[in-house]
């Protein structure tokens, strides 16, 4: 006699019950593993999105190094050109010493602005220009990784505030001009009247005419036939 696995038609169904539930666990499973899958398809095209600008920008930060390289190369032959003239003798000792403390001051001046009052005595020159050069670099990335639309506004904002500087110089100037002007008047209002020194211009008669009119005597007989003329004629 065969072997029978149900007794009872419920069993059958809870049976089938069990393979639906599991079969519903399996396809849960197949669509959390398909959204997984797209998760990860999305970040591997970000992963590759990412490296290519990284890329696109460490190919153009090189181009960059390079021109800047060469532009050094440029000042590095110029200053071995300066340094075989002061060897040369073109140049003499006061005058070597006088472009060197110049540079030196101009060097300070940028260190300080670029880097602060720390090691200003303490480093040669060399060195603070090498700090200097870091300083910018790590400047330069810092701008490069700043949203471009952030970097318009601040430059907008630093324009504006240059043209309201130089207008409160002009401002200053012309204030300045017109307080000079009036210190100028006041100070010859204030000042004495100088005496005239000398005798006194006084104002002369206008001398005779050099023509002498020709004087006519009563019994001349010019006069007489002049007289006969302006009554009768």
């Amino acid at each position: 006699m065969p072997e029978i696995y149900f007794k009872e038609p419920e069993e059958l169904l809870q049976v089938l019950t069990e393979l639906e539930e599991q079969n519903l666990t399996l396809v849960q499973y197949s669509q959390d593993v398909d959204e997984n899958l797209e998760d990860v398809n999305k970040r591997e095209r970000f992963i590759q999105d990412k490296i290519n600008n990284n890329i696109s920008f460490l190919l153009e930060h090189k181009n960059m190094l390079k021109v800047s390289c060469e532009r050094e190369e440029e000042k590095a032959a110029e200053l071995e050109l300066r340094s075989r003239l002061f060897n040369f003798g073109e140049f003499n000792s006061d005058a070597q010493e006088k472009l060197i403390d110049s540079l030196s001051k101009k060097i300070n001046q940028v260190y300080r602005v670029c880097i602060g009052d720390a090691e200003v005595g303490s480093l040669n020159a060399i060195q603070k220009l090498v700090k200097v050069e870091s300083r910018l670099v790590e400047l330069s990335d810092l701008i490069e990784s700043i949203p471009k639309e952030n970097v318009e506004a601040i430059e907008r904002i630093k324009q504006k505030e240059r043209r309201q500087k130089l207008r409160e110089e002009k401002m200053r100037e012309k204030q300045r001009h017109q307080e000079e002007r009036l210190k100028a008047a006041l100070e010859r209002a204030v000042a004495q009247p100088k005496k005239k020194l000398g005798r006194r211009l006084i104002y002369r008669s206008r001398p005779h005419s050099a023509n002498k009119h020709e004087l006519l005597l009563i019994g001349d007989p010019r006069s007489k036939s002049q007289e006969e003329e302006y009554f009768f004629s």
